[in-house]
């Protein structure tokens, strides 16, 4: 803008310089017009004689003329560099303007670019905690499942132990007493006692966050005991991915119908009639559902 102005500044001097070199040298030519003509004049009247201050004032106008002439040869010199300059600034302002266009437009892309890179990175670490908190569930239910079955491995061993030596010493009528009696009843309590403690440790906060979508006389309280019951059982299930009623009736060993009466009534329960309940109990310990 500066070199625009000073630019602006340069051919407007020289210009009004001209003009007024023009008019000095315009009316030079009409004073020197009138006096040739007055000299043409009194030199056809008889008895004439041109003076000496006549004669200087006619060397003096030539000199004039010479002078004038050799100024308007500069200034039209200088009014043509002056183009020269004033073209070169508006083409070097068209030049910058243009580069700045561009650096503008290369900093909006950048900054489309820096923003899509936050996201993506965003969604790398949401996606990353997610599949931290599936490794640790997966080695937190490895570690339950190891320990689950060397138990019952041992069970089983002393199990074998026990008819052996019944069998040795000849205690028929113990041994089928012993293998008369239910002790299902005994195991299933013990693996349901495993699986509750095994799942609260797993996500601690999953009966708090259940409890917040349900009305305040319909919320589970299970105290210290770490025990689950039937119902809250099922939703256990759901979160570990069991969802076929078929399948959970099969391990809390009770009817398909209980289980779908269970499901149904959870659904009673919520603040939110139109809730999908089920869906957030599957994502309880995943996005920050604790």
């Amino acid at each position: 803008m500066r070199l625009f102005v000073f630019t602006f500044f340069l051919v407007l001097i020289p210009s009004f310089c001209m003009f007024s070199q023009d008019n000095l040298t315009d009316f030079l030519k009409k004073y020197d017009a009138h006096l040739y003509s007055c000299t043409t004049v009194a030199k056809e009247m008889p008895g004439f004689v041109l003076t000496a201050s006549q004669e200087s004032s006619s060397t003096i106008t030539c000199a004039n003329e010479s002078a004038n002439g050799q100024q308007n040869r500069q200034l039209q010199t200088l009014l043509a560099i002056t183009c020269l300059l004033l073209m070169a600034s508006l083409i070097l302002c068209l030049f910058l303007y243009k580069r700045a266009m561009a650096l503008r437009l290369s900093q909006c892309r950048q900054n489309s670019t820096m923003k899509h890179l936050e996201d993506t990175n965003k969604q790398l670490g949401i996606l990353n905690q997610n599949l931290s908190e599936a490794n640790r569930v997966k080695e937190e239910y490895i570690g339950c499942f190891l320990d689950l079955c060397s138990e019952n491995i041992g069970r089983l061993e002393n199990y074998r132990k026990m008819i052996r030596n019944r069998l040795a010493t000849k205690k028929y009528d113990e041994l089928m007493r012993i293998v008369s009696t239910d002790s299902n009843t005994a195991e299933s309590r013990d693996m349901y006692s495993y699986f509750d403690k095994a799942f609260l440790k797993i996500y601690p906060g999953f009966i708090p966050a259940l409890n917040e979508q349900l009305k305040c006389n319909k919320r589970f309280d299970i105290g210290k005991s770490e025990i689950l019951n039937t119902e809250l059982r099922i939703f256990a299930l759901i979160r570990i991915g069991i969802t076929d009623s078929a399948k959970i009736a099969t391990f809390l060993r009770c009817s398909i119908q209980t289980v779908y009466n269970y499901r149904c009534m959870i659904k009673r329960k919520c603040l939110d009639g139109q809730m999908d309940i089920e869906a957030f109990i599957k994502q309880i310990g995943i996005k920050g559902i604790f």
